[in-house]
């Protein structure tokens, strides 16, 4: 029997598996024989990952950058952050993790997959292709198609991106984030400068690989193959757990609607997590009524307001129209100072 069972060996499941094992008995399972791949992130995150992944790997930071660039059917404009924000190798973070709660005892299982689970009287019982575990508590952690959510009927949002990114020599020093109607339907286009490569990629609803080679003859002139996929689900999820289970992560849609950015999001959930277990273990209590009001609530608190204004400009910013008409008018490096690049309001 097992205190905590995890199913996702991506960021979210390694974050708790790494953190729970001070003081729990941990087993995560993950489906893929590696951690890190196959690779789902573009790797473009805040300066809020040093505050919250503590000690800070630095290792995994390939670029840091301020300047981005912003173009829609017929205006572009430029943007300066006064704070850095981080290109890291997404796969590099995902295996320090898998190090750390590697080394504070959590037993793994990797290539091994969830079939379901069932609830029992003390426990959870949970079924796998290779065998039969048991534990206190189960964690779905398992992304924007969470096998668990399914499982257990916790309705995911239903708007759902694709994203495609690949890696290629080039010379580009700020991010750069196309609004055009012709590279993405719904979303947008970008570039992210590395050192001497850039990653190039979209997300959108429909037709990945014909917007991805337009997108790519356009700016670059050649086709690089891709080597990054994800599945984007944007929207507030209705319940994120059952008696027992809570979605945690992408599972759960913590992520930014307007990027798709997930890793910030995840991490402050996963906080909450940690502290809803540790006061359940406490007080032996695992019901829903508890999960509810320790988990669900809590981690709404911090992410409703900046979920529910993501999704407005993420509306907004797909009506292509209404970015030509705004952008003559923006001062960009004003505005991008007076927003939280992950909570959309200064705290």
């Amino acid at each position: 029997m097992f205190d905590v069972i995890i199913i996702g060996g991506g960021l979210v499941g390694n974050y708790l598996s790494w953190k729970l094992s001070e003081d729990f008995d941990i087993l995560m399972i993950e489906e893929h024989e590696r951690i890190g791949y196959p690779k789902k992130c573009s790797g473009l995150v805040s300066w809020r990952i040093e505050e919250l992944i503590k000690p800070f790997p630095k290792e995994m930071v390939v670029k840091k950058v301020k300047e981005a660039r912003f173009l829609s059917n017929y205006f572009e404009v430029k943007g300066r952050c006064k704070r850095s924000v981080y290109v890291i190798r997404r796969e590099k973070l995902d295996e320090i993790l898998f190090k750390r709660s590697e080394e504070g005892g959590t037993r793994i299982k990797l290539g091994e997959r969830y079939l379901g689970s069932k609830n029992l009287k003390e426990c959870v019982k949970v079924k796998t292709n290779k065998g039969i575990y048991r534990g206190k508590i189960l964690i779905g952690a398992d992304g924007a198609n969470s096998s668990v959510a399914k499982n257990y009927q916790l309705e995911q949002p239903k708007e759902v991106y694709v994203g495609i990114q690949g890696t290629t020599k080039e010379k580009c020093e700020s991010v750069e984030l196309w609004f055009k109607r012709k590279y993405s339907n719904g979303f947008f286009a970008w570039v992210i400068p590395e050192n001497g490569r850039v990653r190039i990629g979209l997300a959108t609803k429909n037709y990945p690989s014909y917007f991805y080679r337009k997108f790519l003859k356009d700016r670059i002139g050649r086709y690089v193959k891709p080597d990054t996929f994800g599945i984007i689900r944007v929207g507030l999820i209705k319940r994120s757990v059952y008696e027992r289970v809570l979605l945690v992560g992408d599972a759960a849609s913590q992520i930014k609607p307007f990027s798709g950015g997930g890793i910030i999001y995840s991490l402050l959930s996963s906080n909450v997590a940690i502290e809803t277990i540790k006061k359940s273990f406490e007080m032996n209590d695992f019901s829903l009524k508890f999960l509810l009001e320790n988990y669900e609530k809590e981690w709404k608190k911090i992410l409703i307001k900046p979920i529910k204004l993501g999704i407005i400009l993420r509306r907004l910013t797909s009506f292509y129209p209404f970015l030509d008409f705004l952008f003559p008018f923006l001062s960009f490096t004003k505005l991008i100072n007076l927003i939280d690049m992950d909570l959309l309001f200064k705290q």
